[in-house]
């Protein structure tokens, strides 16, 4: 195990030299990246530019062919069964759930997480509360509107009470004022010193939340800087 050594003072995530070869002549390269501990890092980039993958292999999902990805003082890779409990990744497509309410979808992942049988009801009533779903819970999760999946989907993601979240084009196909929400909520999930990586192709999703924001374009990480809204400095 990777364990702490390997951490950067007041680094959440540090990627070094991280290379991976994809389908055909697609390739994700990222010399060198810092996430800051309670922090909102922007990965901005159109079709093709691959965040989507460097996300997944920061989750511990992929494993890079070369360099280095530590999470929390891991090794993305190597310590993925450590890191599950230690952070949560939402992935563009939220999936088909055709036979579970939004109920049965938390207490399902709950169970997953080893949550005790008799904890998952508060718990469930206590995510559902805080994104504004407790008049959903006996909906069937395919019946829920696109906005509304959104927010079970980050609900989900919050159920170990994780350090880090890795959140894959959150805000696509949401309406402006449950954009404006969410990322509301990312704000307060920030302050209370949980570190975000968020992923858009939209810059004006990101400017104002992000502390800094990494620019990808067909794999790599071309520019990245503060932004003028800058959060948690």
């Amino acid at each position: 195990m990777t364990g702490d050594s390997m951490d950067g003072m007041g680094d959440a995530i540090i990627l070094d030299g991280v290379s991976k070869r994809l389908t055909g002549a697609h390739t994700v390269r990222v010399a060198s990246l810092r996430v800051r501990r309670g922090t909102i890092q922007g990965l901005l980039g159109r079709a093709g530019a691959e965040t989507t993958a460097l996300l997944r292999m920061i989750a511990g999902l992929d494993r890079p062919d070369q360099g280095k990805i530590v999470v929390e003082g891991f090794d993305a890779w190597a310590d993925r069964a450590v890191l599950r409990h230690r952070l949560a990744y939402m992935p563009q497509s939220f999936g088909a759930y055709p036979d579970l309410t939004v109920e049965a979808y938390l207490d399902f992942f709950e169970a997953g997480y080893g949550a005790a049988t008799i904890q998952r009801p508060l718990l469930t009533a206590e995510l559902l509360e805080l994104v504004g779903l407790e008049d959903r819970r006996q909906v069937l999760v395919d019946d829920l509107d696109p906005d509304a999946r959104q927010w079970l989907a980050l609900a989900r993601c919050l159920i170990h009470d994780p350090d880090v979240l890795l959140l894959d084009m959150p805000l696509q196909g949401m309406s402006s004022a449950a954009c404006a929400e969410f990322t509301a909520m990312l704000r307060e999930m920030q302050h209370l010193g949980k570190t975000v990586v968020i992923t858009s192709s939209h810059a004006l999703e990101l400017e104002g939340i992000c502390a800094q924001i990494s620019h990808m374009r067909q794999g790599m990480t071309v520019d990245e800087g503060a932004t003028d809204g800058m959060v948690g400095e």
